[in-house]
């Protein structure tokens, strides 16, 4: 199970002691030196203990007077009894072509916080019963909102993401670089010599300035030629339909998101190509109910498992090492073939 610090452990001592009957509403607390000399640490250590109480409302710290308690937990803290072993999952509705991706998600989160000795606490935009229940730290789908994270930042509760977005707190990226040399090293044993990177959309923009070096990169050395068609949804089939219908049609498509795949098919239809017989297909991402089973789409995305634990590891560390835990490593991409990478 993984170590507790000093300050948890004389937290959650003192959310025992407010919830074992000693004391009542007015009533003098322990001192931040009686907590101190109890438990062996520094003043600051104690001091560290105490906070997370008075932002709860629990206790008021008077200087020159004492701590006293202001009101008692509304049921006995028993989550005690799990010594503070809590991971808060804090997950948005999810958009409809989201939602199995994000299931998959949080199963294989639920695995990976049981394999390292917590328990999971899911919960919405609220942050109230993470806090209430005094997470160790917390893994957010979606970006909260400032107050939220001040929150969490107050408590001195680590958060980390699983997402793209900028934000004030570590975000774990998926390994890019390596998911390059993965389609490149398959493009290359299937003997593909022109591969087309298309999308639709900002989305599409934000994937391909991710993969452009690493991919353009591992393309370069393998000898296959790279080229992109990234444009409006509006202008999209259109501009697919004539690079097709052209001699130097790819041999592969790379489609940075499902969002342009009716586009693409479309296109694909007008020029009188077919997958996998004409040229082969590999989408990014696996929002699986917005890409279809006909024709075929191979998938390239991170490895949910693999993301999890990373996710749950890196958490780990910066407990261990706060306030300057070590860098997080990159997720891993795999792929999965569904039958439309051809072999040339």
């Amino acid at each position: 199970m993984p170590r507790m610090l000093k300050y948890q452990e004389i937290e959650g001592w003192l959310r025992q002691e407010l919830s074992g009957g000693r004391f009542a509403p007015g009533d003098r607390f322990h001192s931040e030196n009686d907590a101190a000399r109890r438990f062996g640490v520094t003043a600051v250590t104690a001091r560290k203990a105490f906070a997370p109480l008075e932002q709860a409302g629990y206790i008021d710290r008077k200087r020159g007077s004492g701590t006293f308690v202001l009101r008692l937990p509304d049921r006995p803290e028993q989550i005690r009894l799990f010594r503070r072993c809590l991971f808060g999952i804090m997950i948005a509705e999810a958009p409809l072509d989201n939602r199995l991706k994000t299931g998959q998600m949080l199963i294989e989160l639920h695995r990976a916080v049981e394999a390292a000795g917590y328990l999971a606490l899911l919960t919405g935009d609220d942050p109230a019963p993470l806090l209430e229940a005094g997470v160790d730290a917390v893994i957010v789908f979606q970006v909260p909102a400032a107050a939220t994270l001040k929150q969490f930042r107050d408590a001195q509760i680590p958060v980390a993401g699983l997402h793209t977005d900028r934000a004030p707190y570590p975000v774990l990226k998926p390994d890019f670089d390596g998911a390059a040399g993965q389609m490149v090293r398959l493009f290359h044993r299937r003997g593909f010599r022109r591969l087309l990177v298309t999308g639709a959309g900002a989305d599409a923009e934000r994937v391909d300035g991710e993969f452009r070096a690493p991919l353009d990169r591992a393309a370069a050395a393998a000898g296959i030629e790279c080229s992109r068609l990234i444009a409006p949804f509006d202008s999209l089939t259109g501009e697919l339909t004539e690079q097709f219908r052209s001699a130097e049609r790819p041999d592969v498509i790379f489609a940075l998101n499902s969002w342009c795949l009716d586009q693409l098919f479309t296109a694909l239809r007008r020029a009188r190509l077919h997958i996998p017989g004409d040229v082969s297909l590999l989408v990014h991402g696996s929002n699986s109910l917005a890409i279809p089973s006909e024709p075929p789409c191979s998938i390239i995305d991170f490895d949910p498992a693999a993301a999890a634990a990373e996710t749950v590891g890196a958490l780990i560390r910066q407990l261990r090492h706060f306030p300057e835990p070590p860098p997080h490593r990159p997720i891993p991409y795999r792929i999965t073939d569904r039958g439309s990478i051809a072999r040339r």
